[in-house]
């Protein structure tokens, strides 16, 4: 009888131990899988949102679209934000939205596609500025804007935080 107390004990003991090995892997699984996600990766369309922007910029609305490098909010029904997630000091996560495969678009493609209809733009930049004027062309690196009072100037993108136009100014921008 002793022997088979034993046993069952040693029996116990070793499932205990693949048990607690199968857990410390699974949770070493998920710390892997967090370490890759991203800020955007927490995002989907659907979701209301809190940005807190580098210049003390704040946009505060739902998503309606994630791309790679760019979360775009709807605050209202008039206007769209562009916001680069470099830019992001802080997000909270109001609602979630629902799972969705996210979009392939980045900052420069979205740029791009504004620059067709040429719209009027607000223009959210690091040191807290808020220009205004037309999107003319995307280089590489640089917006060519015509501001409101008629000059035309070169803004670095990395200068930029975010940007807003007026909703349907800008055809294949806005919601999906």
């Amino acid at each position: 009888m002793r022997f088979e107390e034993l046993f069952d004990d040693l029996a116990a003991q070793a499932a205990a131990a693949g048990e607690r090995v199968l857990w410390d892997e699974a949770n070493e699984m998920v710390r892997a899988e967090n370490v890759s996600r991203t800020l955007l990766d927490r995002l989907s369309p659907g979701s209301r949102i809190r940005l807190q922007l580098r210049g003390a910029h704040v946009i505060e609305g739902p998503v309606s679209r994630v791309g790679r490098d760019v979360v775009v909010v709807t605050p209202d029904s008039g206007t769209e934000w562009a916001v680069r997630s470099s830019a992001v000091r802080q997000l909270r996560l109001l609602q979630a939205g629902s799972p969705q495969v996210r979009d392939r678009v980045d900052f420069s493609a979205l740029l791009r596609r504004l620059a067709r209809s040429r719209p009027a733009l607000a223009l959210a930049q690091d040191d807290g500025r808020t220009d205004h004027g037309r999107l003319l062309s995307v280089g590489r690196d640089h917006l060519d804007i015509a501001l409101e009072s008629a000059e035309r100037v070169l803004m670095a993108l990395d200068g930029i935080s975010a940007l807003r136009w007026r909703s349907g100014s800008a055809p294949g921008t806005g919601r999906r």
